[in-house]
């Protein structure tokens, strides 16, 4: 990000497809890693029709992906990869009194409707951790059994205090389903659908 050379970065390159020479080649792969000046080099590749995707990783910095048109140059060796700073979203998970909950699920997204594939839960300290995640706005989901789900928009930085997150019990819904004559209806699943 400060455009300074990063050591000891690992660079998985991923190939997929490959044209008709390489059916049922669907993926072929190699990991390297940068040397002090951030340079790196794949073992010899095959020549053929690939879909080149990058995959960056170092303990200092957010996971970066890169594939399709931002990999250009890398075949001619002139690429310039930029991985940014990573922050880490720290926390603890407690309930109305204070005490910590183990076991909740917790999932991280960009925006309120996203369910979040990037999960995590407590453990038995209450504590959670999302480590090396790109800056930025995001939207914590925590899913709790037996208390009201939530969801916190945090702004992921470098050096951001740990997060309290106190549980609610939450209101239970109740009703009554019934027919056209108004004669109650046994055995009807009611599913509530929370987004969460």
């Amino acid at each position: 990000e400060a455009k300074q050379p990063i050591a000891g970065a690992s660079v998985h390159l991923g190939l997929y497809g490959g044209g008709p020479q390489w059916a049922g080649a669907h993926r072929l792969s190699s990991v390297t890693l940068t040397d002090e000046g951030g340079r790196w080099r794949s073992p010899p590749l095959p020549v053929g029709q690939f879909t080149t995707n990058l995959d960056l990783s170092h303990p200092d910095y957010a996971r970066t992906k890169i594939s399709g048109s931002q990999t250009a140059g890398v075949e001619k060796g002139n690429a310039i990869l930029t991985m940014q700073a990573g922050a880490c979203l720290r926390g603890r998970v407690v309930d109305p009194e204070g005490r910590p909950v183990s076991g909740v699920r917790l999932a991280l997204a960009r925006e309120m409707a996203d369910p979040g594939k990037d999960t995590t839960q407590t453990d038995g300290t209450g504590s959670f951790a999302f480590s090396r995640r790109l800056l930025g706005r995001r939207v914590l989901a925590v899913v709790p059994e037996g208390y009201a789900p939530q969801r916190i928009v945090v702004n992921m930085t470098t050096g951001m205090d740990d997060l309290e997150v106190k549980l609610d019990r939450g209101q239970p819904l109740r009703g009554r389903i019934v027919d056209r004559d108004g004669k109650p209806i046994e055995g009807v699943m009611v599913q509530r659908e929370s987004g969460m």
